[in-house]
């Protein structure tokens, strides 16, 4: 397929990566597409991706909208049509894009492992009590 749109210089196969690779991966890139066609129960691979970065552009499915928030784009999921829109948008609105990537920080904050455990603490102690 990237032969018959004449895209292969720039789309890469890298298979499965973890670790020190996935974060080189992801910190040479300015965006993360996440074009899943099936319900993520969460999403994490949005949340690396802004963390090394990158604006996440996520399909609608599942947990992938609550896990970019503010910080990233959301298309309808399996529609190249809204996926394509959402792209020309964000490519010819460099305020658009400024705005999104200032969310970054914050919405990462929210999602730090002890500000979550933290929140799970408060639900678990309101329920006892």
């Amino acid at each position: 397929m990237v032969d018959k749109f004449g895209i292969k210089t720039s789309v890469y196969f890298t298979g499965a990566l973890r670790g020190n690779a996935l974060v080189e991966a992801l910190n040479s890139h300015k965006y993360l597409i996440v074009p899943s066609v099936w319900k993520e129960p969460f999403g994490n691979v949005a949340l690396e991706g802004l963390a090394c970065g990158c604006l996440p552009i996520v399909a609608n499915g599942g947990g992938l909208p609550d896990a970019v928030g503010d910080a990233g784009m959301v298309f309808e999921r399996a529609s190249l049509d809204s996926l394509v829109h959402t792209l020309k948008n964000l490519l010819q609105d460099p305020q658009l894009e400024a705005s999104i990537r200032a969310n970054a920080e914050e919405h990462l904050k929210n999602h730090d492992p002890e500000v979550v455990a933290s929140k799970y603490l408060n639900v678990i102690h309101q329920a006892l009590n």
